[in-house]
C-alpha cells in the first residue's frame, strides 16, 4: 500500500480541485465576421436557422396601386406582404428590427411605379450607424454565403441608400455596386453627418422622371440629404422593388409609406 498522505497535502488538493472546476473558459460567442462587434451581436436575438422561403413568381405580385402601400408593424409576424431573403428579420414593438442581417434584404411584395415617394422612421442602435435601404432592386436578391463568409464586396441589384456606412464614416446613394463610391467621383456621398445611435430620423426618397434619366433625392427629417442625377435609371421588371436591409449593424424601422409621385 502507499504512504498515508498527510492532512495538509489532501487539503491542497481539494482547494486545487475547486479553484480548476470554476476556472473553466466561458464559451465563445458565434463565429464573428471580419469587422463584427460583440456590443451589436448582443443587441437582437441571434439569426434563424430557417431557410427563407421562396420568392413569390414576379407575375403573382401585385402593384402598390393608385392609393400606394402602408405598413405599421403592428403585429407579432412580418406576413405576407414580404419576402424574406434569409436575414433575421423580426417585428418588436411596433418596429421592424434586424441585425446581422449580411445583406439579405427584407423585400417588399409590391412593385413600385416609375415615379415614387417613399417614406419611414428608421433608428440605428449602435454606434456603427450603418442603416440602409434598397430601391428599384429585383425582389429577391441577396449576398450569397460565401461572398458574406469573405466579406466580398457586394453589387446589389438597385439603388442603396447607406447612413452612416463603414462604422459610421461615410453616407451615400449608390448604384448597385456598394463601394461604387471609392472609384467613381460622381457617386454622392457625404461624411459630415453620423447616425445618432438610439435617435429615431424620418426618411424621405423619391424618383422622378426627367428627360435626362431619372432624379433621385433622400430627405432626413424633412431637409434635403442627397441627391443624384442618374442619366441610365434602373428601370422595368427586375427593378421595381424596394427593401429594408443592412449588413451587421442593429436597426428599428417603421411607419412605411410607399406612393406614386403623382400624389404629390
Amino acid at each position: 500500500m502507499g504512504a498515508i498522505k498527510s492532512p495538509a497535502f489532501l487539503i491542497g488538493l481539494i482547494w486545487a480541485g475547486l479553484i480548476f472546476s470554476c476556472s473553466d473558459p466561458v464559451p465563445p460567442p458565434h463565429a464573428m465576421l471580419p469587422g463584427q462587434s460583440n456590443m451589436i451581436t448582443r443587441l437582437l436575438p441571434e439569426p434563424s436557422a430557417q431557410k427563407p422561403l421562396p420568392a413569390k413568381p414576379p407575375e403573382l405580385v401585385k402593384s402598390i396601386g393608385p392609393e400606394g402601400f402602408r405598413d405599421n408593424f403592428d403585429r407579432a409576424e412580418i406576413g405576407d406582404d414580404w419576402f424574406n431573403s434569409g436575414g433575421p428579420y423580426r417585428i418588436q414593438s411596433g418596429q421592424l428590427t434586424h441585425s446581422l442581417s449580411h445583406n439579405h434584404p427584407l423585400w417588399l411584395n409590391r412593385t413600385l411605379p416609375r415615379e415614387v415617394k417613399v417614406e419611414f422612421d428608421c433608428t440605428g442602435l449602435s454606434a456603427d450607424g450603418d442603416v440602409k435601404v434598397e430601391l428599384f432592386g429585383d425582389g429577391r436578391a441577396a449576398e450569397n454565403d460565401q461572398d458574406v463568409a469573405r466579406d466580398a464586396q457586394y453589387t446589389a441589384t438597385g439603388y442603396v441608400f447607406i447612413f452612416g456606412g463603414w462604422k459610421n464614416r461615410l453616407s451615400t446613394i449608390v448604384k448597385q455596386a456598394e463601394h461604387s463610391w471609392e472609384r467613381d467621383k460622381s457617386v454622392p456621398r457625404r461624411n459630415d453627418v453620423r447616425v445618432e445611435p438610439g435617435r429615431s430620423y424620418h426618411w424621405t426618397i423619391t424618383r422622378t422622371m426627367t428627360p435626362s434619366g431619372g432624379h433621385l433625392a433622400w430627405q432626413l427629417d424633412g431637409k434635403p440629404f442627397m441627391e443624384w442625377d442618374d442619366p441610365a435609371p434602373l428601370d422595368g421588371p427586375g427593378h421595381d422593388r424596394f427593401a429594408f436591409e443592412g449588413w451587421e449593424a442593429p436597426a428599428a424601422c417603421g411607419k412605411l409609406a410607399i406612393a406614386p409621385m403623382k400624389k404629390y
